[in-house]
């Protein structure tokens, strides 16, 4: 959510940046919480963010707050790939973290 209010605030972000944030956060944590294993945290950030958050803005912001339509299809890709790409970076920077001993991630799955 903070990332979605600095990018409206820097003028390179819309509304969309909201429900996809929020909705892959809430995923990838939720499914971190269930496994402790950062790759299927990463994959819950790809599908919350690149899946719900596509749908939820296409299907309910664009609509009601924006006013506009939004075709499902192109945002799944675009939401998909700034995800995916998100989401590797922060798994490398993960583990460059645990490797410098600065985060400790547990060793199931990691």
């Amino acid at each position: 959510m903070i990332v979605g209010i600095l990018r409206n605030a820097l003028g390179t972000g819309t509304l969309l940046a909201f429900p996809g944030g929020m909705i892959g956060a809430f995923v990838a944590g939720l499914l971190y919480r269930m496994t402790r294993n950062i790759y299927l945290a990463a994959l819950g950030e790809i599908m919350g963010t690149g899946i719900l958050g596509a749908v939820a803005s296409a299907l309910i912001v664009a609509p009601i707050l924006m006013k506009k339509g939004m075709a499902l299809g192109a945002l799944i890709v675009t939401f998909s790939g700034s995800t995916l790409l998100g989401s590797i970076i922060g798994v490398l920077a993960l583990k460059l973290l645990d490797r410098a001993g600065i985060a400790k991630l547990k060793r199931n799955g990691v």
